[in-house]
């Protein structure tokens, strides 16, 4: 394997490796039975925490012959000799990888190290990358199941400490040792992958002719070459910096012609006439063209045998192609982000029965104008569609028989103008259920949305009175609600007080432009001395606060004095923004402008 340059590795102390391993594995290893052998374990590994520590993760819990037999494996062991890496690390690595239970975990553990060194990993790419190579085991025949067990998968991989936290909950990252032990196990395997990024040059013939997959990412535009032969590739990455002086990457008429086994296929930033010889690419599953310029794409209906996964993502067209419908196998379709796409055809969506992932919303960026370019009432005729991004501009157009409740993923929008401002990044957060609703008037077919999203935006809206005040939401109705953003409503109040105690999950709350609002919490002024004299309410879980252009706003929940007036009702005193009636346990991040 090669490398453009060697990175010295922090190598522990002997007493600071054993403090390390013994806070992995537990104080057990200092019994009498277990002490020297765990030391010498120890020792395997070489001083590097990755190995220490996946060592440990392999070994806590083990009983003593679990023990003597890893000690066995090590001494027995051929050390490999990788550039970079000492061999005792290599064989603790490997040892923690060989005493993986689950086939699935080591498929995913080997799929990993193909993406480039210290990358965020998507989870919902490695189940699409799974999925295509048929890499799972049983009862994983959905991209739904696919996902979950890609998600359990990845745990196993993090408390083998042979994977890393990524950015958020749906990213992983893979060590950069642990991913050259990686790709070191699957070429013994026989799997031979060629991972070149920041290249500026095709990799030689020979390698390509031995690769079973190959990632390549160029930071400059090359020459691609005419005739390529990789009888063995299965999986095929060609990625372009993107750089506005770099031209995209020209695909010869040929290039595609040796490699029948191709099963996926991913292209960015790649001008397709497109090349005849796609159209021998009879078993690919998972075709991406991600910021592609296309020419004519009628060679997509030869491919309606196995392809499963199609993402066309941010590419030139205008009008989807109508040999799409001809794709009767495909789970998924991705046409996000085509700014210049203004047209489906019909019945192109409604001929993909067995679609069960539809992303169709476009760029949702700050001033930028978004259109529905699908016939709605084709969704209908979609059964097995669990995931669904899509914009609905007139919320009229919405099929009377379409059911949200199918769905177990969605980022829906409805309504046709929107301001951004302020919220732009929060709504492409990475929630699996999301809604943005702005200037339709809730009615009740949208009220399943509102109950089961993780993040919801209200712009102004009709009949929001009726959800957040007494006379709406009943009980549980706002339990998965995570993030809400409220702009531009009529009212004197947001939430009732009964409406403001069923937010179990909410961590983020985002308030702009109401001009009419006097507290976010209100107590209308009939209501009885019981509902004044309540307990304090509680915001468990709130971690963020934004309150702006909020002019008329007193308190987030005013005090009501009963003092007796010459009318008879209870006066309000001079107000602090926050008072005892309201408790927020989490240290809490507040956002607003002056009142």
């Amino acid at each position: 394997m090669e490398v453009d340059r060697y990175f010295p590795m922090q190598v522990l102390l002997e007493k600071e490796a054993w403090a390390l391993f013994k806070k992995k594995v537990g104080n057990f290893v200092d019994s009498p039975e277990l002490h020297d052998i765990a030391d010498a374990v120890c020792k395997e590994c070489g001083g590097l925490p990755v190995a220490i520590l996946a060592v440990g993760a392999a070994l806590k819990d083990k009983k003593k012959y679990v023990w003597e037999d890893v000690l066995d494996q090590f001494k027995d062991s051929m050390l490999k000799n990788i550039a970079g890496i000492e061999p005792k690390v290599y064989a603790s690595l490997k040892l923690s990888y060989d005493r993986l239970e689950s086939s699935d975990a080591k498929s995913c553990f080997l799929l990993c190290c193909f993406f480039p060194e210290d990358a965020n990993i998507s989870i919902e790419v490695l189940a699409r990358h799974c999925i295509a190579r048929s890499l799972l085991g049983q009862n994983t025949n959905t991209l739904i199941r696919a996902s979950r067990r890609v998600l359990t998968v990845v745990d196993i991989l993090k408390d083998a400490c042979l994977l890393l936290e990524g950015e958020d909950e749906n990213f992983v990252k893979m060590h950069d040792v642990i991913r050259d032990v990686a790709l070191s196990i699957a070429k013994d395997d026989g799997k031979e992958i060629l991972v070149k990024h920041g290249d500026k040059k095709w990799p030689e013939k020979d390698t390509c002719e031995s690769s079973s997959a190959m990632s390549l990412r160029f930071d400059n535009t090359l020459e691609l070459p005419d005739d390529l032969v990789c009888p063995q590739l299965h999986t095929l990455t060609i990625l372009l910096k993107w750089n506005i002086s770099n031209p995209l990457l020209n695909v010869p008429v040929r290039f595609f012609s040796g490699m029948e086994k191709l099963t996926i296929l991913e292209l960015n930033r790649i001008c397709m006439l497109p090349p005849l010889s796609l159209a021998k690419l009879v078993n690919l599953r998972m075709l991406s063209l991600n910021d592609c310029e296309l020419g004519d794409t009628a060679i997509l209906k030869d491919l309606n045998n196995n392809l499963e996964i199609l993402s066309v993502r941010g590419s030139n067209i205008e009008v989807l192609p109508s040999e799409i419908g001809q794709l009767t196998r495909l789970r998924l379709l991705d046409v996000r982000n085509w700014e210049k796409l203004t047209e489906i055809p019909q019945g192109v969506i409604s001929n993909l029965s067995r679609l069960e992932e539809l992303y169709i919303l476009g760029d949702l960026g700050p001033r930028k104008p978004i259109r529905s370019k699908v016939n709605l009432d084709e969704l209908g005729k979609l059964t097995q569609l669990t995931t669904l991004e899509i914009h609905i501009p007139n919320v009229m157009l919405l099929p009377k028989d379409f059911c949200f409740e199918n769905l177990i993923r969605f980022k829906i929008v409805m309504g046709k103008e929107f301001d951004f401002c302020g919220t732009y990044d929060s709504f492409f957060r990475t929630y699996s259920k999301s809604c943005k609703l702005a200037g339709v008037s809730l009615m009740d077919k949208l009220i399943v949305l509102l109950m089961r999203a993780e993040q919801l935006h209200l712009q102004k809206i009709e009949g929001l009175q009726e959800v957040l005040h007494d006379r709406g939401a009943p009980s549980g109705f706002f339990n998965n609600l995570i993030e809400l953003t409220v702009r531009d409503c009529r009212l004197k109040y947001l939430f009732s007080l009964s409406c403001a105690r069923g937010f179990p999950r909410l961590q983020r709350l985002r308030i702009f432009d109401c001009e009419m609002m006097e507290a976010i919490v209100g107590i209308e002024e009939e209501k009885d001395e019981d509902e004044l004299s309540s307990p304090v309410i509680n915001f468990s879980q709130l971690k963020y606060l934004c309150l702006w252009n909020l002019p008329k706003l007193i308190s987030f929940y005013p005090k009501v004095e009963k003092m007796s007036t010459s009318e008879g009702n209870s006066s309000t005193q001079a107000q602090f923004l926050f008072n005892e009636k309201v408790c927020f346990i989490y240290t809490l991040f507040i956002c607003f402008n002056p009142l």
